[in-house]
């Protein structure tokens, strides 16, 4: 598991919960829901789609995702695919993600491409079962304790076209931030964010804050849409009052972006 580097035992928790969500979710794949026939090479496409997944039929978590992406027509690959039917997948799909998996169009399979795949079934009000929500929410605690372990990157060098605000740096060296990459598989998970940013603002360590904080100004990752929470506002706030310097002016800047942010919510 290459998707983070926290801490070992987080770790092993986490790929623990992830094959434990092989026994809730559906062990059989259901039939494709599919139109009353399919042109020839749509077949064809199909018929790849199938081989691939026969071929790892004892491990699902193993299952070349990017690959079944390029193969099978619309109701039998990917692309309009019944929730019910994607259900199966994700474990797969989480196994990727945390492995890193090749992607066809970036350097690894992340969030963009789980939210592509949940936005394109072909039922944009699916839901889960009660279990399987419960797995994925108990997973997302571990994934978000595992990134919240995990050390910020290297420093990038500054680029030199991003002028200072006010004089104060506002955006990060840090970026992409791995705890919003969490967020936004979870929230593409169709995962409450609520209890998952109260989690992450409640860690005491200085990690966390330093996290938040990046995060925030992530140039990567829109942070606003995961970020603008009440807590956030407040965590920031009160580590305002320990910070001295310019470390103290970006999280003034931090927490009245995330309030402006809360403001504008309804809108967007």
């Amino acid at each position: 598991m290459r998707g983070f580097d926290g801490e070992a035992d987080r770790m092993a928790a986490l790929r623990a919960a992830l094959v434990g969500l092989l026994d809730v979710f559906p062990q059989h794949l259901p039939k494709a829901q599919h139109p009353t026939w399919f042109e020839a090479d749509e077949l064809v496409r199909n018929e790849q789609f199938d081989a691939i997944l026969r071929a790892h039929k004892k491990d699902r978590l193993a299952i070349p995702i990017e690959a079944l992406r390029a193969t099978g027509s619309p109701h039998h690959g990917f692309e309009r695919m019944h929730p019910r039917r994607l259900a199966w997948f994700v474990p797969s799909l989480l196994a990727s993600w945390l492995d890193r998996a090749p992607s066809r169009t970036r350097d690894a399979f992340g969030a963009d491409e789980i939210e592509d795949i949940a936005a394109n079934v072909a039922d944009g009000d699916w839901e889960f079962t009660c279990a399987e929500a419960d797995a994925l929410e108990a997973f997302f605690v571990l994934a978000l304790d595992a990134a919240l372990a995990t050390p910020l990157g290297p420093a990038r060098e500054p680029a030199l076209a991003r002028p200072l605000e006010d004089g104060v740096r506002v955006w990060s060296l840090h970026s992409p931030s791995v705890l919003l990459e969490v967020l936004r598989v979870a929230r593409a998970m169709r995962v409450s964010l609520g209890p998952l940013v109260y989690r992450w603002t409640e860690d005491p360590t200085a990690l966390a804050l330093d996290h938040l904080l990046e995060s925030v100004y992530d140039t990567v990752i829109p942070a606003k849409h995961l970020l603008a929470w009440e807590s956030v506002a407040d965590r920031l706030g009160e580590a305002f009052f320990g910070a001295t310097g310019e470390r103290q002016q970006r999280l003034s800047k931090a927490e009245a972006t995330v309030r402006r942010n809360i403001a504008r919510r309804d809108d967007w």
